[in-house]
């Protein structure tokens, strides 16, 4: 999973997976399936690898095209193959990487990283910043101006 690999701490592991193949009333091609995986993840306070469940289930409506996307029923998720062929490999790895968590950290307790300590402010920070009042322009004040002089004339 070239695409998936880089997310990851480390690339050791295994995806389980179950998938089901039918057609619609219209005769659509459906894959219904399931991918589930323990990943490494760098956590994103600490960088260090955490482990994180992943679990998704699909269904989707094979199409030619985008205008036969367009038709596909709600509750299937339109994925346009080319040439009939569909690469399952690349169709779980997707399903994989959507699942993934956007930012996944360790429970705080766990983590490396010590939160106390990043939460202090350097010595001579102001907390609160001074409010400063300004005078703006009307911005349509030139409009004004201009809507007078046509009176004028």
């Amino acid at each position: 999973m070239t695409r998936l690999a880089p997310l990851l701490a480390t690339t050791d592991g295994e995806a389980a997976f179950v998938l089901a193949f039918s057609r619609d009333k219209k005769r659509r091609a459906i894959v219904q399936g399931r991918v589930s995986s323990s990943l490494s993840l760098p956590c994103q306070r600490c960088l260090e690898p955490v482990v994180v469940e992943v679990d998704s289930e699909f269904a989707l409506a094979l199409v030619g095209g985008s205008q036969e996307a367009d038709l596909t029923p709600e509750e299937l998720n339109p994925i346009v193959v080319e040439g009939n062929e569909l690469i399952l490999l690349d169709l779980l790895e997707d399903e994989l990487m959507l699942a993934l968590p956007v930012a996944p950290m360790h429970d705080i307790a766990e983590c490396g990283v010590n939160l106390e300590q990043i939460n202090q402010l350097p010595e001579g920070f102001e907390t609160e910043s001074p409010v400063v009042e300004v005078d703006k322009e009307n911005p349509f004040a030139a409009l004004a101006s201009l809507k007078g002089d046509e009176t004028k004339q």
